[in-house]
């Protein structure tokens, strides 16, 4: 039964109260210090509670109970889902437009005897104590059968690219001994597999590490083909894998809600009629922002090098932890203009690549998830799209107007997600683009409970990558506590030193405009 307004009122203060750890009346959710990811959070809970889609941009828009209220109350009830093509009983998939061009990169590289393009998602930790070895094989083998994607195959045919599905293809747990070797031996095999492209003409489609280190427990690693996982597949991966674990060495069913759908049926949505439709809209909808006058590729920022290297596909990764005081100086501002600390971060990282280049007219890359509704909430695949957020600085109006123009930027770009950046530059060409082209992305983390296999805690271990792609990506974790920024580049256009002065240099600019924000930039 529909919840009247009075009721979705009390749920959503309700909400807000649990979220932030104070009372709530009717204060705005960015005043009392929440931010993305609790935005984010509050986007799922919501859905979860109302069973119908409650977009991020809705939050943002309504940031007050009232506001966020009446528009819940007044938002009509979604519509019953058209009949859609279901995949789950065959055997050959559609692919995404994205999906599509790493696999003809892989064949192009194949042809060209260019090195694998390697690109993965992976997660390792730490476990005080020793793993069952015959639940964590039960438990990839139930996840595996769970997730159709993990158990799929590419191939181009007759001129186009599909993925074959398999039935059974669970792989082996690698069970090693580094008792003798230690931690740190475990750590540099766990990175070579994490570094090491998949075939995706054949399985698996992810490997799995138990290493024995003696003293220091287990090491736990699980990698994921990137053409079937984004960040928050691999989540969802190790999610279930902890249940799975759990519930066989405990004698008990697995606590997993049912899927809904597959990964192809997800894909399938995509191209129907209301698809395509939607797409073209989008495309247009983003065509500016990917215009050639855009600030891109990074091949222009000014510590690039003169001329590139090879591709190589290598590269290099740096972790920087901004001041506490610039922190909180960020957290502050964001108060002040009711929008989230990221809006404050992402806002001084277009400041800092202005004030290096005086270039004005910036495209940053962001990516979403693009889950927009519980059948996809608990699915693995590669859904992530990017938005590419395009800004035009005012430096006269200084820091303040930034953050503002930021805000209202991403506002309205969140109404248009749902596509690749790819797949927007493909239109515009009129081809398929094999080549990756040299950007800038920034993508906000969000902190996650560590899961538990039986009765152990996992701890999270970062792994030294060494594989990148062109341009500069950059994680933002922001905790309590602090901000972190861990930036992975390519070497063909940066030395490891113009790396690690980037972030340096971001950090100071940061502290230097929250300090003065109504100064031009």
């Amino acid at each position: 039964m529909a919840l009247s307004g009075a009721e979705i009122l009390a749920l959503v203060r309700q909400e807000f109260a649990e979220l932030l750890g104070v009372p709530v009346d009717d204060q705005n959710f960015f005043e009392l210090g929440g931010r993305s990811v609790d935005a984010a959070r509050l986007s799922v809970r919501l859905q979860r509670a109302l069973d119908r889609p409650v977009p991020l941009q809705l939050i943002l828009r309504n940031p007050q109970p009232s506001t966020l209220g009446a528009a819940l109350a007044e938002a009509p009830e979604p519509a019953a889902p058209a009949a859609e093509p279901e995949l789950t009983d065959l055997t050959v998939w559609p692919v995404t437009g994205t999906q599509e061009r790493v696999v003809l990169r892989d064949e192009e590289h194949r042809r060209t005897g260019k090195p694998p393009y390697i690109r993965t998602s992976f997660w390792c930790a730490q476990l005080p104590g020793t793993l069952d070895a015959d639940a964590l094989q039960y438990a990839v083998e139930a996840l595996v059968d769970r997730q159709t994607a993990l158990r799929t195959t590419y191939a181009v045919e007759d001129g186009r690219v599909v993925a074959h599905v398999h039935p059974d293809a669970a792989p082996k747990v690698e069970s090693l001994d580094f008792r003798d070797e230690g931690l740190d031996a475990a750590v540099k095999h766990a990175t070579s597999s994490a570094d090491t492209a998949f075939d995706r003409r054949e399985l698996p489609r992810l490997r799995v590490i138990s290493s024995d280190t003696g003293a220091d427990g287990t090491l736990l690693s699980v990698v994921i083909d990137h053409i079937v996982a984004d960040g928050d597949a691999i989540s969802i991966a190790v999610a279930d894998l902890a249940e799975l674990y759990t519930a066989r060495v405990e004698g008990r069913e697995p606590r997993l809600e049912p899927l809904r759908i597959t990964f192809g049926d997800w894909v399938a949505r995509q191209q129907t009629p209301e698809g395509r439709r939607r797409r073209l809209e989008l495309i247009g909808f983003w065509a500016p922002s990917v215009a050639e006058n855009a600030f891109y590729p990074t091949a222009r920022l000014p510590f690039a090098r003169s001329e590139p290297l090879p591709d190589t596909f290598m590269g290099a990764r740096h972790l920087h932890r901004f001041p506490a005081e610039v922190v909180a100086g960020m957290r502050e501002l964001a108060r002040q203009l009711r929008t989230t600390p990221y809006t404050v971060q992402l806002a001084s990282l277009y400041a800092h690549l202005y004030r290096i280049t005086g270039e004005s007219d910036i495209t940053v890359l962001v990516p979403d998830n693009n889950r927009a509704g519980a059948d996809e909430e608990n699915l693995v695949g590669w859904m992530a799209t990017t938005m590419a957020l395009r800004l035009r600085l005012r430096p006269a109006g200084g820091f303040r107007q930034t953050v503002t123009d930021v805000h209202d930027m991403v506002l309205s770009a969140m109404d248009y997600r749902g596509i690749a950046f790819g797949e927007v530059t493909d239109a515009l060409s009129g081809g398929r683009r094999t080549k990756p082209v040299d950007v800038i992305r920034v993508s906000p983390t969000m902190p996650v409970t560590p899961p538990r296999f039986g009765d152990l805690a996992a701890t999270e271990v970062s792994l030294p990558f060494t594989s990148a792609g062109l341009g500069l990506s950059m994680w933002i974790r922001e905790t309590d506590e602090e901000l972190e920024v861990t930036l992975v580049h390519g070497l063909e256009n940066y030395t490891e030193a113009a790396g690690r002065d980037f972030l340096t240099g971001w950090a100071t600019t940061a502290g230097a405009i929250v300090t003065s924000p109504d100064q031009p930039l």
